[in-house]
């Protein structure tokens, strides 16, 4: 099996390669802009030199200079843009440092809430251990179980009752003369009617028996109410038992000093949510820059659209078909170069368009695979699994699925489901069992028993009868099925 570190770094290692790709696509779809912006200054310098050549005409000469102060305007524009593009990449390139820094001030801290962990761990054990060789310890382990297994087993035949109830009560309710004497409360001293009344109800009583009945239904009722107060005496029971037997393991804990321990553990976890904050807000702070560099290689910006609007603006002036028609009419063949020249660079353009259109789709795509990965990675060391005693099984599929993930074969959501799939917590040979680490929140236990989530705690050696919905065993306490094993909320994945 694989170490949950072990996956976060491939996780990682597949975000630097997504960001490689990315820098490849932007540094492709600026050489194609690029060579756009060179492509419209050719074009301006072809139109000015064959109005040069009819530079007799004062027209021509006017739309030469007026090209001039297009071209210096247009330079100046993308001057001004390349500078803007070199602070992007230094700015990128710091971030990127930065998140470098935190992810190793975090593997630091991970390490550091491990140790504190283990060492709460350790202590808990001795506790318990000393626990288990106190004579008043176990006799009321032993008292609150068979608290338990009572309350299990009343609360199994009041689940019964209400079942039988609800089935045997049915023929009742379908019988509508018997419901009618039911509801007017016949043969019972709330009944209330007139003379009349009366006597009818009680020709249609004898005609249907009504009374054996009226017994039967009435007990039918009554039996399930009777166990549920039953049921919730021996539940109140329970909690008394269970609140004397965790007063038990909490005074023997405090003893121990291990209120300590489990503030050193609180104060290193939330250090390690602090530095993943810090880079959840870093990485947010990466993808806007990547999305404002995305503009300039995609030829989107401002300055690069306002420089080719300057150049192209020109080239529609009204002198530009004329000195067309002259260089076809002209003898020279100077002129002529030039018009083919220019037809060359209009395909061109259309060439280079084309291409700067599938670096920016291919770039967008690889952006949002960027930003998807980067929420798994962070979901990841939300569940802890990168915890010490996480583990995943088959590490070469995950590889396989995560490449496939980057050339866009499947979805994050995919992705996600094959790691929660392939994830197991291990259990340390040491580990805690008890304490603050806590009772499984929403278990439900029998009768209804409920404790109150977050700080409620299931004493050690207690189990739970298989009746309620089966068991598993976690460090000597049975969980009902769903109820979770391990219950360790503090250290990361215990």
């Amino acid at each position: 099996m694989t170490t949950g570190r072990e996956i976060l770094g491939i996780l990682d290692s597949n975000l630097q390669h997504a960001r490689a790709q990315i820098q490849d696509f932007e540094a492709r779809t600026k050489q194609s802009s690029e060579q756009l912006a060179a492509v419209r200054q050719r074009e301006s310098a072809l139109y000015r030199a064959l109005a040069k050549l009819r530079i007799d005409d004062l027209r021509l000469q006017q739309f030469h200079d007026t090209l001039d102060r297009a071209e210096q305007q247009a330079q100046s524009l993308l001057e001004e843009r390349n500078n803007t593009i070199a602070e992007l990449a230094v700015r990128l390139a710091e971030s990127q440092q930065r998140q470098t820094q935190l992810e190793q001030q975090r593997q630091t801290q991970a390490e550091q809430l491990e140790q504190a962990t283990l060492a709460l761990s350790e202590k808990l054990d001795h506790v318990h251990a000393a626990l288990e060789d106190d004579a008043d310890y176990r006799a009321q382990q032993e008292k609150t179980q068979q608290a338990i297994d009572t309350l299990s087993a009343a609360d199994e035949k009041t689940l019964q009752a209400e079942r039988d109830r609800q089935e045997k009560g049915k023929p009742f309710r379908d019988d509508a003369l018997f419901m009618y004497l039911w509801q007017r409360h016949y043969g019972t001293s709330e009944y209330r009617a007139n003379v009349v009344a009366r006597f009818f109800d009680r020709l249609l009583a004898g005609h249907i028996r009504y009374e054996a009945s009226r017994q039967n239904y009435h007990r039918l009722l009554e039996i399930p109410k009777r166990l549920r107060e039953h049921t919730d005496k021996l539940k109140a029971a329970v909690e008394a038992e269970m609140d004397i037997l965790t007063g038990m393991e909490q005074q023997a804990e405090q003893a121990a000093g291990i209120a300590d321990d489990e503030e050193k553990v609180a104060t290193e976890k939330s250090a390690l949510e602090a530095l993943d904050e810090s880079i959840d807000d870093e990485v947010r702070q990466y993808q806007s820059l990547l999305s404002e560099r995305e503009q300039f290689t995609a030829g989107q910006d401002p300055l690069f659209q306002q420089a080719i609007k300057t150049l192209v603006t020109n080239f529609r002036a009204e002198p530009i078909p004329e000195l067309r028609r002259d260089a076809a009419m002209t003898e020279g063949y100077e002129d002529d170069s030039l018009v083919s020249e220019l037809a060359e660079l209009r395909h061109r353009k259309n060439a280079l368009q084309e291409m700067i259109e599938e670096h920016r789709n291919a770039h967008q795509q690889q952006t949002l695979r960027l930003q998807e990965l980067a929420d798994i990675r962070r979901r990841f060391k939300q569940y802890d699994y990168d915890a010490a005693n996480s583990r995943f099984t088959d590490a070469d599929s995950i590889e396989l699925l995560l490449r496939e993930f980057r050339h866009g074969q499947i979805t994050a959501t995919r992705l996600w489901r094959a790691l929660e799939r392939a994830q197991r917590f291990i259990r340390y040979a040491r580990q805690p069992s008890i304490g603050s680490i806590g009772f499984p929140r929403g278990l439900r236990l029998p009768g209804g028993l409920n404790l109150p989530s977050g700080g409620a705690r299931l004493p050690r050696g207690i189990r739970f009868p298989g009746g309620f919905g089966g068991s598993r065993r976690s460090g000597g306490i049975r969980f009902p099925t769903g109820g979770g094993g391990g219950g360790f909320r503090t250290g990361g994945g215990f």
